[in-house]
């Protein structure tokens, strides 16, 4: 599990961005999201042209190895690099947010200048895309100060966010008529991230209220587009501004138990506390092999559901207190892909986090979680996620 600081760290700093692009305010400053890059391109950049990746056929990806990645944010030329790159690598599937705010900015409004442009780069290079449901648009927020970490006040509107993107980009949705030359890449649909955490959503974790969401926005995404696959946190544990709490997953499905019929799969992200244990380490507070309780859970509500490992990964922050060495770093990550995909055959996907660069401060634990180094080059886990996405192909 990762410190509440990571994704709202990104999506602030991208945010702003996004704003300063819609309300024509020209960009002083560059923001990094943790990966080295800085800001995000103006609304009106076209993509680029020819690319050299032949498109895949018109079908889910095969593929049980993917990536979290932070590509939404990046300019079509670098979303297609890096698309080559990780497909040359054998990877199939990507994780993205698909923001709210960013994609109706206001009520009605709709942008869909990044999620086109990430979707087209995924059509030119054959990946499927596992996209986030997420978080709240200011406008939509429950906050006192329209803060993105909230749920949204109304469910309505974010179901109604949640049927746009899977009538869009869903088999044979608006985005693909729209461009018929294009071969549809295939997405599955992940609704939030992390709502058992307090930093995702705020105050605090409310499992009734996530299974009134997830009821909105499945039913939604269901009448929109029936092939779209639906993820819900699968987590079981919530976890609050104190530690580890009650029960989460049970508690969802408790509060609604027509849920199952809905959704397709579990998504967790067991991460270890402390961070820098092993995903064979037995005496963590939280462990890896935590992930079988998932599994119990839904059993234990009649659902029979694949679990998609949607995050996983280590730090290599050596001077954090949490990080591990490169060396360490790529062999935790074959350890977990190993027994996640050999032990537990309910296990469907295992997502590395992440798909990034990273800032190469050693002292900050939530930047160096990547995949590449500060100076671009591959660090020994980027092998290691090729050699099992090569062993892990079907």
């Amino acid at each position: 599990m990762r410190s509440r600081r990571a994704r709202p760290a990104l999506l602030a700093g991208a945010l702003a961005i996004a704003v300063a692009e819609a309300v024509g305010v020209p960009l002083l400053w560059a923001t990094t999201s943790g990966d080295g890059r800085g800001s995000s391109p103006s609304p009106t950049e076209e993509p680029i042209a020819n690319p050299t990746v032949k498109p895949a056929p018109s079908v889910p990806s095969a593929g049980r190895v993917g990536l979290s990645s932070h590509l939404f944010w990046q300019p079509a030329a670098d979303i297609e690099s890096d698309l080559r790159t990780v497909v040359d690598g054998g990877v199939r599937w990507i994780r993205e947010d698909l923001t709210w705010a960013v994609l109706e900015p206001d009520r009605g409004r709709w942008d869909w200048t990044k999620a086109d442009r990430l979707m087209r780069a995924a059509s030119h290079a054959g990946v499927s895309v596992l996209g986030i449901l997420d978080y709240s648009a200011p406008w939509a927020s429950s906050g006192e100060h329209d803060e993105y970490n909230y749920p949204p006040k109304a469910f309505a509107d974010f179901a109604t966010y949640a049927a746009k993107v899977a009538a869009r980009y869903g088999s044979g949705g608006v985005f693909w008529a729209e461009h018929p030359g294009l071969v549809p890449a295939a997405i599955a649909l992940e609704i939030w991230n992390e709502p058992f955490a307090y930093w995702s959503w705020e105050p605090a974790p409310n499992p009734i209220a996530y299974a009134a969401m997830v009821r909105a926005g499945a039913t939604a995404i269901r009448a929109a587009n029936a092939a779209v696959q639906i993820l819900i946190s699968g987590d079981v544990v919530e976890y609050g501004r104190r530690g580890p709490g009650g029960p989460w997953l049970d508690r969802v499905l408790a509060a609604d138990v027509g849920l199952g019929s809905l959704i397709d799969a579990f998504s967790v992200h067991p991460y270890p506390s402390p961070r820098q244990k092993s995903p064979l380490d037995e005496s963590a507070e939280l462990r890896f092999d935590r992930v079988p309780e998932t599994r119990a859970v839904a059993m234990a509500h009649g659902l029979d559901k694949p679990v998609w490992i949607t995050e996983i990964g280590w730090t290599t922050a050596t001077r954090s207190g949490e990080g591990v060495n490169e060396s360490t770093q790529a062999r935790f990550i074959g350890e977990a892909i190993e027994r996640a995909l050999t032990q537990w055959t309910y296990v469907a996907k295992v997502f590395v986090y992440t798909w990034d660069t990273s800032n190469g401060v050693m002292t900050d634990t939530e930047g160096n979680f990547a995949l590449r180094r500060a100076n671009g080059t591959m660090k020994p886990a980027w092998q290691v996620v090729k050699d099992e996405a090569a062993r892990w192909r079907s």
